[in-house]
């Protein structure tokens, strides 16, 4: 699997709530628990994609992630 995933772009000014390991799309038929581990979260509240090859790298460099 997936050792470091990022996700680019997103915006969370429309969200309501805020739920790690679950997504529910509003319908009965799409619903998906996560069932591993989070080992650290980062956010950041301004838009960092020009920094993000210096992050992942820090992030490795810390992590031995890969």
């Amino acid at each position: 699997g997936a050792k470091l995933v990022t996700i680019q772009n997103a915006d969370s000014g429309a969200w309501t709530t805020f739920t790690l390991g679950h997504y529910w799309d509003g319908t009965s038929s799409a619903s998906y628990n996560y069932t591993g581990k989070f080992s650290e979260l980062i956010f950041f509240t301004s838009n960092e994609s020009s920094n993000r090859d210096a992050i992942v790298q820090d992030l490795n460099n810390f992590h031995n992630i890969y």
